[in-house]
């Protein structure tokens, strides 16, 4: 009896260890399983051969279509060339900003695991309603039916998110930035921001620029801050970036923004092609049945006409403090001038002496029908490049060398010439047209 319960032990103690040892080996392959299915799920574009071929979440959501063949190779070339420029130069090509400010560039969207880095200046703004609409906050399926005031409020960023789950976030999420050439880019903030109106940056920037890069202010110029020039703000960006002090997100370099080169960036969009750009981008993240658009190109320049007027109405009490409510209009009016979006043979409509208040409906109107007038789209954009040329033509040549040197990076990172000979080879003296103040 002592015998067979023996054996009976040592079979039951053998079937165990049998079971435990297929439970092991089921387990091993399970969880092997598991690494290799979220390998091949997550991973991000890679190269791999001579043939440099990508694989990137992007195709799980949309099948490359014949139509974007071209435009696939450009992405790939700007990938490619990120990564051949930031190799070896992942501890140069940091920038100052910092993580906590990183982390709230980038603006999330979890059901379709997207996350887009915003830089000023280079269609933040209509991302920002973009990723609003994708994340469920605005009932619509076209941004610009958003109000570009509207833009900034009610998003989704990694800010108070942990550096662990950010790390995660980044591996398994589609990651995507749009740049600017960043000369066209600095004047664009530097109009946008000080030259038109708008008061809390004439308060916070404005005065300050001022105070320390105005030989004999005015009381008036140092109260308000109203009417920097460009030498002055082009002076101040270089001490605020050579010192680290007094920076402004929309005038400090694109890479510091984001960090490129610590950051694998799925795609890499720019402003100068930002039609194009998005189409592709939306349909290679897979929701381009969700954002619908009637006439891209045409909805976007009245947006910025409309968006133009709300903001001097929104700030006009404040503004008047420092100037005729005629002159802050004459201000939008030179912006979109500069921006390509009135024709410049088109003059301001009211007179200078003009005192009484011009309504926002009237104003509004005028804009657009100075539009509608302004002839066609290529004709009006040779304006940027003649503001371009006025206001860079005012620096001096050793300040533009400093300049270079800040601007660098985004040029070498993001392939724009760091030495565009419109800038620095100009052989006459333009007329002054768009950047005048009188004191």
């Amino acid at each position: 009896m002592l015998k067979f319960r023996a054996l009976t032990r040592n079979w039951l103690i053998k079937r165990i260890q049998a079971n435990n040892l297929l439970y092991v080996l089921s387990l091993i392959i399970f969880i092997l399983f598991l690494i290799q299915a979220t390998h091949e799920k997550f991973k991000p574009w890679q190269r791999r051969g001579p043939q440099h071929v990508m694989h990137s979440k992007v195709d799980s959501y949309a099948k490359t279509s014949a139509k974007f063949s071209k435009q696939d190779s450009i992405f790939e070339e700007r990938r490619r060339r990120l990564q051949e420029v930031c190799n070896g130069n992942e501890n140069v090509f940091i920038g100052n900003n910092t993580e906590a400010n990183i982390k709230g560039r980038m603006h999330i969207d979890s059901k379709h695991k997207i996350i887009y880095c915003a830089i000023e200046k280079t269609g933040s703004t209509f991302w920002k309603r973009t990723m609003q609409i994708l994340i469920g906050i605005r009932n619509a399926s076209n941004p610009f039916v958003i109000r570009g005031m509207e833009a900034h409020f009610n998003f989704n960023t990694l800010r108070k998110v942990s550096f662990d789950i950010v790390h995660v976030l980044l591996q398994k999420y589609t990651k995507f930035l749009f740049v600017r050439e960043p000369y066209a880019r600095l004047l664009s903030g530097y109009v946008d921001k000080l030259f038109s109106p708008n008061s809390f940056y004439w308060k916070y920037t404005g005065t300050y620029i001022v105070r320390y890069f105005r030989s004999l202010p005015s009381n008036h110029s140092i109260k308000c801050g109203h009417d920097v020039t460009f030498p002055e703000f082009i002076d101040y960006f270089i001490d605020s970036e050579e010192h680290n002090r007094f920076r402004n997100g929309h005038f400090t370099p694109s890479y510091d923004h984001c960090r490129p080169c610590q950051i694998q960036y799925d795609i890499i969009g720019k402003l100068e092609s930002f039609k194009n750009d998005t189409i592709y981008i939306l349909e290679k993240l897979g929701v381009d049945s969700l954002i619908h658009f009637s006439d891209f190109a045409r909805e976007s320049e009245i947006d910025a006409l409309t968006d133009a007027a709300d903001n001097v109405y929104a700030m006009r009490l404040a503004v008047t403090k420092c100037m005729t409510f005629t002159e802050a209009l004459r201000r939008v009016w030179k912006k979109m001038q500069i921006r390509g979006l009135l024709s410049r043979e088109i003059p301001f409509p009211y007179s200078d002496d003009s005192r009484a208040y011009i309504p926002y409906s009237t104003f509004s109107k005028t804009l657009l029908d100075a539009h509608a007038r302004s002839g066609p789209r290529d004709k009006r954009i040779e304006n940027r490049k003649l503001a371009l040329i006025e206001a860079y033509r005012q620096i001096d040549y050793r300040q533009l060398l400093r300049l270079k040197r800040i601007l660098e990076p985004d040029c070498k990172i993001f392939g724009y010439d760091p030495e565009p000979s419109i800038i620095f080879q100009q052989t006459r003296q333009p007329e002054s047209f768009y950047f005048m103040f009188d004191y």
